[in-house]
């Protein structure tokens, strides 16, 4: 095996990494690739989605992730924050900025 792999198939396929690595066909990685997240338990990289209608929209996301238009996410995108009972990103709205002292 690799020195990142915890076991093998062979030389070339990982079946478990070692910690701080991640499993993702066969190669254990130290991130795991764009629309995956990485499961700590299991050390391997699954997809950000739980349900989805396509490969491009979420209908639900993974456990710890906020949803927004369809897309899952650890910190919602700026302008927007965590609803925690929602697990979804919302609109911070317009706020008018505050007034600085001098001005009536």
């Amino acid at each position: 095996c690799r020195s990142e792999c915890d076991s093998c198939f062979n030389k070339n396929f990982c079946t478990r990494c070692r910690a701080g690595f991640y499993l993702h066909l066969g190669k254990c990685l130290d991130s795991c690739p764009v629309g995956m997240v990485h499961n700590d338990a299991q050390r391997e990289c699954v997809p950000k989605c739980e349900l989805c209608v396509n490969s491009d929209t979420c209908t639900r996301c993974r456990p710890g992730l906020y949803q927004l238009d369809g897309s899952c996410y650890h910190i919602c995108p700026d302008d927007y924050e965590p609803n925690d009972k929602l697990m979804e990103c919302t609109s911070q709205g317009f706020s008018w900025p505050k007034p600085t002292s001098g001005f009536l």
